[in-house]
C-alpha cells in the first residue's frame, strides 16, 4: 500500500494534471462543510424556536404559567446562555473550524484513493509524494518506475469524478427537513387559530402567528419582559379608598373582620411596556384623534363621571350604560354623533388583527376566583360580581399571613400578601391629676403689717386658693377588661397618658357623656349640645426599655388633657379608639369613665337639748344658753371655712300689735266714713298710709343676725390652730406631687355642751354652787335687741336659729349647709316658770300614783307579815302570791320615781341653761336629789342650804333597801319555804319608812307648786297687759312721727359674723315718712378700712319704697367692727338725723 510522506523540503514544480483535481477537491470540501453548517445552524434555530414555543407559549396556554411574570429571570438567562452555547458550538465546530482546516495534497490524495480504490489504487499518493525525482533517487527509489507511476496517475486522475466524493443527499435531506419544519410551524399556527376562532381566517392567523413569534423572540431571545396577552385584565382595588392595591397587599386586623378582596375587570386595554402585565386599562385620555383617526369631542360635565378626567377609563364610557346615557342626555346631538364615531373607530381598531399588540377589547369575565396559601393553610374561593365590572368577596377563616392571587380566564394577578395585623393593644394608662388646692391647704397667710411689726402675717381668706391646683402623685390606671374607671374631685384637672404595644398612627376619643377636650359643641335653643364626633388625640412614637439593659422597643403613646375650661366638673364618659399605620382599629373601643366626687354642701346636724318644746317651738329666756345634744355635729368632705349661728327674729306679739293697729285704723278712719263723717278720698289716703305703715314697721319686722361658732372661730380654736403656709409658698409647692398629701383641714366638728358646778366670780371669789355652761352653745343674750331694761316688760320673740356652715370650695362655690331651723320662742322667765309649773302638776300626779301604789303594797305586805308569824302550811301559797304582788308594786313605783327624777333633773338643767333665778334652780335640783336619794343614789348637793341640812334630808329608807329585803323573802317563798318572820318584819318596816319618805317629798312639791305657780301666772297676765299697752302707745307715737317727720328712718340690722374675704348682702328697711324728695343719699362708713362698703347709696322711692340692699366685704383683719349708715338730707330739713350702726365680727 502506498504511504503518504511528508512534504519535501525543497519545492519542486507541480504537475497540474495531478494537482488540479486535488485543488478542486479542496474547494468542494469547503463548500460542503459550509452548506452543512448553515443547514445545521438553521435547523438548531428552528428547533430552539419550536422548543421555546412549546415550553413558553404552550405551557402558558395549557397552565396559564408565564415564566416572564411567574418564573425567575435567571432561568431565562440560563436558558438563553445554553442556547447560545449550542449555537456557538455549531458555528465553531461545524463551520468555522472545519472551513479553516488546511488539507495537504497527500491527505487529499488518500481521500481520492480511498473513495476510488479500483481506479487509482496507490498511484496517486506515490505521484504526489515522489514528484521530486532527484530526491527520490537519492532516497534509493527507481526514477523510471516513479515516472511510470506518475504517468499512470495522470491518466487515472483525468477519469476521477471529484464531486462524487461527498454525500450531497444528506444536505438535501437536511434542507427538506428545515423547510418542512418551518412549514409545519406555520401550518400549526394557522390550524390552532382556526380551531380557536372556529373558522379559517388567514389574515388573522398570520397576524396572530406573527405576534406569537415576535413575542417569543422578545421574551426568550431579547429577554424582554413582555407578558403573553391575556383574555382578561384584572386590577386589585383597595376596599378602603377604592384605589389600586399597593405592593403591601391587604393588611387587616387579626381576629377582626375577614379581609375583603376587590378587583375590577377591564375590557378596553392598551399595550404598555412599563406595566408589569404588559397591558393597562385604556384611559379616555389615550383616545386621541391620532389613535382613532377622527376628532374626539370633549366630554360634558356629569355628576356620574369622575371630576379628575385623567382617571376616566374607556370602559367607563364605552361599557357603562349609565354613563353613556348621562352623556347622551347632556351632550348635543352633533357632538354625540362624533362621540359615536369614536366608539365605532375604537371597535374597528380592536377588531383589526394588526392591533393585537397595541389595543384590544377583552371579553367580560364570567368567573373570578382567588387562591391563597400560607405556611399551614391554603384555600380558594370565588368573587361575586357587584356590577360595573367589579368583583368582591371575603377571605374567611384566616389564622396566619397568606399569599393570594386572583384569576379570571387566563389572567392571574401577581401575588399579594394578606397580612393579619394584631390590632392596637392598650398597654397602660397613667393619670396625672391636679386637684383643687383647697383640698390640700388651709387658707394661706397674707401680709398684715403693723407699725411695730412690718412682717406680720395673718390667715387670709380661702378665696385666695381659688383657681390653684395641687398635683398629686401620678397613678397607674387599671387596663384589665375593657373599661377603665377612676374618680377625681370635682374641678380637678387631669392629664391621661396612654401607651400602646405598637406605634399608632391615630388615636381618637369618642364622646358619650360630659365634656371631652376638643369635642364639638353647638348651641340649639340656647342649650349647649355636645357632638359625639371622634376627637383626635396627640400621638407619638416613643422608645421604651422594659427592663434595665434591654434593647429599647418602640411603643405608641397618646395624651388627653382635661385642663382649663375642660377640667372635670361632671361625669365624663368616652371611648378610646386607636388606629395603626395599616388603618387597623381596636378590636373593641376602650371604655373610659371619669367619675367625680361632688363637693357636697356641709352637713349640719344640730339638735338642742334640755329645752322645753311647746308645739313646734322651744321656750327659752333672753339669757338662755342653748345647749346641743352630744350627737350634734358639722361635717364637710373638703373642709370648713366658716361656721356661724344665723338667725331671724321678730316679735311674737307682732300679730297682736297689728291687730291693735287695724283696730285703731278702723276706729279713726273706717267708722267715720261709714257714718258719713269723712269722704272716700280720705279713706283711700288713710288706707294707703295704713298699709305702708304696717309694711314699714321696723319694730315688728323680721330681722337677721349672725354670730361665730366659738369652737371654730374663737382665738386659739380649730380654725386658728391650722397649720398655714404663705400664698407664695403654696404656689411653689403646687407642682410637687409629694406636697399637700396630709392637709390640715377642719372636716368635722362635734358640738358638745358641758355643764359644771363651781364658777369664779368677777371679784376673784369662787362660788361653789354656781353653774357654768362650757363648750358649744348659743347665747341668746348676745342678741341685744331682745333684751329689755330692768323693770320693763319682756316681749316675746320668735327666733329661727340655724347653724350655717360654709365649705372651702371657692372655685365653684362656696357651698353652704344649714341645719334644720330651730324655732325658739323667747319669753320672760315668769312665762317659762308657768310652763314648768304645768310639768310640776303632771309630775306631782305621778308621785301621787307612786304613793298610792306604795300604800297598797303596805297593805299586802301586812298580810304577809301576819301569816308569816303563824306559818301555817296551807297558807304558804297565798302568802307567796301576796308577797310577790307587793314586791312588784314597789318595783313599779321605783320605775315611776326614776322617771319623775329624770324629769326634774331635766327641769333643773332647763333652768340652768335658761339662766333663771338661783332659787328655782336650787329647788328643782334639790327636789331631784331627794328623789335620787330615795332611789339609793348619792347625788352631790346643789345648794349651800342643802349641804347644811343634808343629814335631815337623807331618806329613812330607799327603794333598793326595800327591794332587797322583799326580794330575799320572795326567793324563799318561791322555793316553797316559810321565811324567817324577822326578815318579813324588817321588809315591812322599811316599806313603811319608804312610803313616809315619798309622802314627805310629795308634800314639798305641793307647797311650792301652789304658791309659785299662782304668782307666776298672775305675773304673766300682768306682763301681757303691759306689753299691749306699750304697743298701743308706741304705735301712736310712730303714727305721730310718720305724719310730721321729714327725715327718713333706716331700719336696724345685724349683728353679723363674716369670714375673711367674705362678701355679704345686707338688707335693711326704710321709712320714707314725709320726706319731700323722691331720692335719698345714704352715706356708708366702716370703722376700719379692711371692711369694704360702698361710699354712699342712692335710694329711689319707686325702687326702694320699703327696703334696700348693699354689699359688705370683709378683709383679712380679724376683730369687731361697725358699719354706719347715715341719711344725707339738706340743712333745711327739720328733724334729727339718726344713723344706724351695724355690728360686724370678722374671724
Amino acid at each position: 500500500m502506498a504511504t503518504a510522506t511528508g512534504t519535501p523540503a525543497q519545492a519542486v514544480p507541480r504537475d497540474e494534471r495531478i494537482y488540479h483535481p486535488l485543488e478542486q477537491l479542496r474547494g468542494t470540501i469547503r463548500k460542503y462543510v459550509l452548506i452543512e453548517g448553515v443547514l445545521s445552524l438553521l435547523l438548531f434555530v428552528v428547533a430552539w424556536f419550536t422548543v421555546a414555543l412549546v415550553l413558553d407559549y404552550g405551557i402558558f396556554k395549557a397552565l396559564s404559567w408565564d415564566w416572564v411574570q411567574d418564573g425567575s429571570h435567571g432561568l431565562r438567562v440560563a436558558a438563553l446562555v445554553v442556547t447560545v452555547g449550542f449555537l456557538l458550538g455549531i458555528v465553531i465546530f461545524r463551520i468555522a473550524r472545519r472551513i479553516t482546516v488546511e488539507f495537504s495534497y497527500s491527505a487529499l490524495a488518500l481521500v481520492l484513493e480511498r473513495k476510488f480504490p479500483k481506479l487509482l489504487g496507490d498511484r496517486l499518493i506515490t505521484a504526489v509524494e515522489l514528484t521530486d525525482l532527484e530526491q527520490a533517487a537519492k532516497n534509493g527509489f527507481s526514477v523510471a518506475m516513479i515516472r511510470k507511476t506518475v504517468d499512470e496517475a495522470r491518466e487515472k486522475m483525468a477519469q476521477v469524478p471529484v464531486n462524487e466524493v461527498f454525500d450531497w443527499r444528506r444536505l438535501r435531506v437536511m434542507s427538506v427537513v428545515l423547510v418542512a419544519w418551518i412549514a409545519g410551524l406555520v401550518f400549526f399556527g394557522f390550524a390552532a387559530h382556526a380551531i380557536a376562532a372556529g373558522k379559517f381566517q388567514p389574515a388573522h392567523a398570520a397576524w396572530k402567528s406573527y405576534h406569537v413569534a415576535s413575542i417569543v423572540l422578545e421574551r426568550d431571545l431579547a429577554l424582554m419582559n413582555t407578558p403573553w396577552p391575556r383574555r382578561a385584565l384584572l386590577e386589585l382595588r383597595s376596599t378602603k379608598d377604592d384605589g389600586v392595591l399597593n405592593e403591601a397587599g391587604i393588611r387587616v386586623a387579626r381576629d377582626g373582620a375577614p379581609p375583603r378582596l376587590k378587583v375590577r375587570a377591564y375590557q378596553w386595554v392598551v399595550a404598555d411596556r412599563g406595566n408589569p402585565n404588559g397591558w393597562r386599562p385604556l384611559m379616555w385620555s389615550d383616545v386621541t384623534e391620532s389613535l382613532v383617526g377622527v376628532p374626539v369631542p370633549e366630554l360634558p360635565e356629569s355628576s356620574s363621571l369622575p371630576a379628575d378626567r385623567s382617571k376616566l377609563t374607556a370602559d367607563a364610557i364605552l361599557e357603562d350604560e349609565t354613563n353613556r346615557g348621562a352623556i347622551s342626555t347632556v351632550m348635543v346631538a352633533e357632538k354625540y354623533d362624533q362621540l359615536r364615531q369614536v366608539f365605532d373607530r375604537l371597535e374597528d381598531i380592536a377588531a383589526s388583527p394588526s392591533s393585537g399588540r397595541t389595543l384590544r377589547k377583552l371579553d367580560k369575565p364570567t368567573e373570578v376566583k382567588f387562591k391563597y396559601i400560607g405556611v399551614q393553610t391554603a384555600g380558594d374561593g370565588e368573587l361575586k360580581s357587584e356590577g360595573n365590572q367589579e368583583f368582591a368577596g371575603d377571605v374567611t377563616g384566616l389564622k396566619e399571613d397568606v399569599l393570594f392571587t386572583v384569576r379570571a380566564e387566563d389572567f392571574r394577578t401577581p401575588e399579594h400578601n394578606i397580612t393579619l395585623i394584631p390590632p392596637p393593644t392598650l398597654m397602660g394608662l397613667t393619670k396625672e391629676e391636679y386637684q383643687p388646692a383647697y383640698l390640700h391647704y388651709a387658707s394661706p397667710l397674707v401680709p398684715a403689717p403693723l407699725p411695730g411689726d412690718p412682717n406680720r402675717m395673718v390667715p387670709g381668706g380661702w378665696a385666695d386658693l381659688a383657681g390653684l391646683r395641687q398635683r398629686i402623685p401620678d397613678e397607674k390606671l387599671s387596663v384589665t377588661g375593657d373599661r377603665t374607671v377612676f374618680v377625681v374631685p370635682v374641678g380637678s384637672e387631669v392629664v391621661i397618658h396612654g401607651m400602646t404595644e405598637k406605634p399608632i398612627a391615630q388615636a381618637f376619643a369618642i364622646p358619650k357623656r360630659g365634656r371631652v377636650p376638643g369635642g364639638k359643641v353647638k348651641i340649639v335653643d340656647g342649650k349647649e349640645l355636645r357632638s359625639d364626633d371622634p376627637v383626635p388625640l396627640t400621638v407619638e412614637t416613643i422608645s421604651v426599655s422594659e427592663k434595665e439593659g434591654d434593647k429599647p422597643v418602640e411603643r405608641g403613646s397618646f395624651t388627653m388633657s382635661f385642663k382649663g375650661a375642660d377640667r372635670v366638673t361632671d361625669v365624663v364618659e368616652f371611648d378610646l379608639d386607636f388606629v395603626n399605620a395599616d388603618g387597623i382599629h381596636l378590636t373593641k373601643p376602650w371604655q373610659m369613665l371619669i367619675q367625680v366626687t361632688e363637693d357636697q354642701s356641709p352637713v349640719v346636724e344640730v339638735i338642742p337639748e334640755f329645752l322645753r318644746k311647746v308645739g313646734k317651738e322651744y321656750w327659752v329666756t333672753t339669757k338662755a344658753k342653748i345647749p346641743f345634744n352630744p350627737e350634734s355635729n358639722i361635717r364637710d368632705d373638703s373642709g370648713l371655712s366658716k361656721v356661724a349661728y344665723t338667725m331671724t327674729y321678730e316679735p311674737k306679739d307682732a300679730h297682736v300689735v297689728r291687730g291693735l293697729q287695724f283696730a285703731n285704723y278702723s276706729r279713726g278712719i273706717v267708722v267715720p266714713v261709714l257714718f258719713g263723717q269723712s269722704g272716700l278720698g280720705t279713706l283711700a289716703v288713710a288706707s294707703g298710709n295704713y298699709v305702708y305703715q304696717v309694711l314699714s314697721d321696723d319694730a315688728n319686722a323680721r330681722k337677721e343676725a349672725s354670730f361665730p361658732l366659738g369652737q371654730f372661730a374663737a382665738k386659739g380654736a380649730l380654725n386658728d390652730s391650722l397649720k398655714r403656709e404663705t400664698l407664695q409658698t403654696i404656689k411653689s409647692l403646687l407642682n410637687n406631687p409629694n406636697a399637700g398629701l396630709k392637709p390640715e383641714l377642719i372636716k368635722r366638728i362635734e358640738l358638745r355642751t358641758d355643764l359644771r358646778m363651781g364658777v369664779n366670780r368677777p371679784d376673784g371669789g369662787f362660788e361653789k354652787y354656781g353653774w357654768k355652761v362650757d363648750g358649744d352653745y348659743f347665747d341668746i343674750g348676745a342678741l341685744k335687741a331682745l333684751q329689755v331694761a330692768p323693770g320693763d316688760v319682756q316681749p316675746r320673740y320668735e327666733l329661727l336659729l340655724t347653724v350655717e356652715a360654709t365649705d372651702t370650695n371657692f372655685d365653684t362655690g362656696p357651698r353652704i349647709g344649714r341645719s334644720e331651723p330651730i324655732t325658739l320662742l323667747v319669753v320672760s322667765e315668769g312665762d317659762l316658770l308657768v310652763k314648768i309649773g304645768e310639768d310640776e302638776e303632771r309630775l306631782g300626779a305621778k308621785l301621787d300614783e307612786v304613793i298610792k301604789k306604795l300604800d297598797g303594797a303596805k297593805v299586802k305586805y301586812d298580810f304577809v307579815k301576819s301569816k308569816s308569824e303563824r306559818q301555817l302550811p296551807d297558807e304558804l301559797e297565798a302568802v307567796k302570791v301576796r308577797s310577790k304582788d307587793s314586791w312588784q308594786d314597789v318595783v313599779k313605783s321605783r320605775d315611776n320615781v326614776q322617771a319623775v327624777a329624770r324629769e326634774f333633773r331635766r327641769i333643773e338643767r332647763e333652768c340652768i341653761y335658761n339662766n333663771m333665778n338661783e332659787k328655782s334652780i336650787a329647788f328643782y335640783g334639790e327636789f331631784a336629789n331627794r328623789l335620787e336619794r330615795a332611789l339609793g343614789e348619792n347625788p352631790p348637793s346643789v345648794s349651800e342650804s342643802e349641804e347644811r341640812s343634808l343629814g335631815e334630808r337623807l331618806p329613812k329608807s330607799t327603794f333598793p333597801r326595800v327591794d332587797k329585803l322583799m326580794g330575799d323573802a320572795q326567793t324563799e317563798f318561791d322555793q316553797g319555804r316559810w321565811v324567817d318572820p324577822g326578815i318579813v318584819t324588817a321588809a315591812s318596816i322599811e316599806l313603811f319608812k319608804l312610803h313616809e319618805e315619798m309622802v314627805k317629798i310629795r308634800g314639798l312639791l305641793g307647797e311650792v307648786q301652789t304658791k309659785d305657780r299662782l304668782r307666776n301666772l298672775i305675773e304673766s297676765i300682768k306682763n301681757k297687759q303691759l306689753l299691749i299697752s306699750k304697743a298701743i302707745k308706741d304705735w301712736d307715737i310712730e303714727l305721730g312721727k310718720g305724719r310730721t317727720a321729714k327725715i327718713p328712718e333706716l331700719g336696724s340690722a345685724g349683728p353679723f359674723f363674716m369670714a375673711k374675704g367674705e362678701t355679704k348682702k345686707v338688707r335693711q328697711s326704710i321709712k320714707w315718712r314725709q320726706y319731700d324728695g323722691d331720692s335719698l343719699t345714704v352715706k356708708v362708713t366702716a370703722s376700719d378700712p379692711s371692711i369694704m362698703v360702698p361710699a354712699e347709696l342712692k335710694l329711689d322711692f319707686e325702687k326702694n319704697d320699703l327696703n334696700f340692699e348693699y354689699e359688705v366685704r370683709s378683709g383679712m383683719k380679724e376683730g369687731d367692727f361697725t358699719v354706719t349708715l347715715t341719711p344725707v338730707v339738706g340743712p333745711d330739713v327739720p328733724g334729727k338725723v339718726v344713723p344706724v350702726v351695724i355690728p360686724i365680727t370678722v374671724k
